[in-house]
């Protein structure tokens, strides 16, 4: 039964289980042993090792199911949050954002990232954003915002075509322990 009504995606709601799924059979299937965290509270979503180094990761999947813009990039929202951790917090934290294709069966396309260079990719691209106001004042999502409020609550979208043209490298599933 289908309760999200005639409006309603009810692909929604679970595409983001769909993309941590997605990312824990291509480490499985590479001979990586990982687990999921539980919990709506969660900060990570996978830990996974390689048993053949010992080295172990935390990965954050970002989902989205959305139409991809053009050349199959998309964007993902990230929490402000993230700008504040330490070099030292983020060095075993990876980014992986998958790109769900709902209304076909293609193989989904993901993008594997180090998280200090996820802030410092969405860092550029907000002062990017902050260079494009030239009065004091901009309407933003029709509300008035001051230059110091769009200062302290930024974009939080991490763009897969900026990344790479910052020059950025996207990491392969064996970098991810490198």
């Amino acid at each position: 039964m289908n309760t999200a009504g005639p409006d309603k995606n009810p692909f929604k709601n679970s595409s983001g289980l769909a993309g941590e799924f997605f990312v824990m059979a291509e480490l499985l299937k590479r001979g990586y042993q990982a687990s999921f965290t539980l919990g709506n509270a969660k900060t990570v979503d996978i830990f996974s090792s390689d048993h053949k180094t010992g080295k172990t990761v935390r990965i954050q999947v970002k989902t989205n199911s959305l139409k991809p813009r053009s050349g199959n990039h998309a964007k993902w929202q990230i929490g402000r949050k993230l700008w504040d951790f330490s070099n030292e917090s983020t060095a075993d934290l990876i980014y992986i954002f998958v790109l769900l294709h709902p209304n076909d069966s293609s193989h989904p396309k993901y993008y594997i990232a180090r998280t200090r260079d996820v802030i410092e990719q969405t860092k550029k691209d907000f002062e990017r954003y902050l260079r494009g106001f030239d009065d004091r004042k901009k309407v933003y999502k029709g509300k008035l915002k001051s230059e110091q409020e769009r200062r302290d609550y930024p974009m939080k979208d991490f763009y897969s075509v900026r990344f790479e043209s910052d020059g950025y490298h996207f990491l392969t599933w064996d970098e991810i322990f490198s």
